[in-house]
C-alpha cells in the first residue's frame, strides 16, 4: 500500500502593514544622484590613497561617516547613528531592503528610494554593489565633508516617513529661559488621578459617617420601648 504524500507547507513571516517609499521628483532625483556621484569619486580616492598610503584627501573622517552596505546601513540605524540615507529600490529580491523602511521610520530618520542607485554609484566606487549608503551623525566639533547631500536630503527631498498606527514623539517645550523640558502631559495626568483619588476617599468617608448615623438611629429605636418597660 502506498503513502499518501502530504503537501508541503512553506511558513514565511509576513506583514498586513504596507509602507510606500516616498515619491520623488525626476529633477530632485537627478541632482542627487549627482551629489552622491561626486561623494563616491571622493570615496574612491580615499580608498586608493590608504591602500598606497599616500594622503591624497585632507579629509580622513570620509570613511568614518559615510555607510556603505546593507548590513553597516541597518545597524547604523538599530543604534541611532544615521543621519539620513538613500536605498536602492532596484535590489533583487526586495527583501533585502524592505526592513529598511520601518527601521527608518522608527528612528525619525530622512530616507530616499532611488531605482538603478546600485548600477550608478557601484562602478565609481569600484565596488560590486551599493544597495543602500547613509551618513552618520557628527560628534561633538567633527567637521562635516557631506554638508551639501546631508542637507539636500533631509531639507529638499527625504521627508520623515509616516507610519499611522507607529505612536508619535512627545513634544519638547522651550521655556523663555531657553531651556528646553518634556511636556508636563504625563504631570497632569498624575494630578487628575491624585485629585480623583482624593474625592473618592472624601465620598468613602461621607458615605461611612451616613452609615454610623443610620446604625445609631436603629439602636436608639430598637432601646427605647425597653427603656420605656423598664420604668414600668
Amino acid at each position: 500500500m502506498s503513502k499518501i504524500k502530504r503537501p508541503k507547507v512553506k511558513h514565511s513571516l509576513d506583514s498586513p502593514y504596507k509602507l510606500q517609499w516616498p515619491s520623488v521628483g525626476e529633477k530632485c532625483a537627478q541632482k542627487t544622484i549627482q551629489l552622491l556621484m561626486d561623494v563616491a569619486s571622493n570615496k574612491k580616492k580615499f580608498h586608493k590613497a590608504s591602500i598606497d598610503a599616500v594622503p591624497l584627501t585632507d579629509n580622513p573622517c570620509l570613511k568614518k561617516q559615510l555607510i556603505i552596505g546593507v548590513n553597516a546601513f541597518t545597524r547604523c540605524l538599530e543604534r541611532g547613528h544615521m543621519r539620513c540615507g538613500v536605498v536602492c529600490l532596484s535590489a533583487k529580491p526586495a527583501l533585502l531592503t524592505g526592513h529598511i523602511l520601518m527601521l527608518a521610520a522608527t528612528r525619525n530618520c530622512p530616507l530616499m528610494g532611488l531605482y538603478d542607485l546600485s548600477s550608478k554609484l557601484a562602478p565609481t566606487l569600484g565596488i560590486k554593489s551599493v544597495l543602500a549608503l547613509g551618513f552618520k551623525k557628527l560628534e561633538k566639533d567633527e567637521e562635516d565633508p557631506f554638508y551639501d547631500i546631508v542637507s539636500h536630503l533631509t531639507i529638499n527631498c527625504a521627508p520623515l516617513i509616516d507610519v499611522p498606527w507607529l505612536l508619535k514623539p512627545k513634544e519638547v517645550v522651550s521655556g523663555n529661559d531657553g531651556i528646553t523640558s518634556l511636556s508636563k502631559e504625563p504631570a497632569q495626568k498624575k494630578m487628575k488621578f491624585d485629585e480623583k483619588e482624593e474625592i473618592e476617599d472624601q465620598d468613602g468617608e461621607e458615605t461611612k459617617q451616613d452609615e454610623d448615623k443610620s446604625n445609631k438611629k436603629l439602636t436608639d429605636n430598637l432601646y427605647t420601648p425597653l427603656m420605656d418597660n423598664a420604668k414600668c
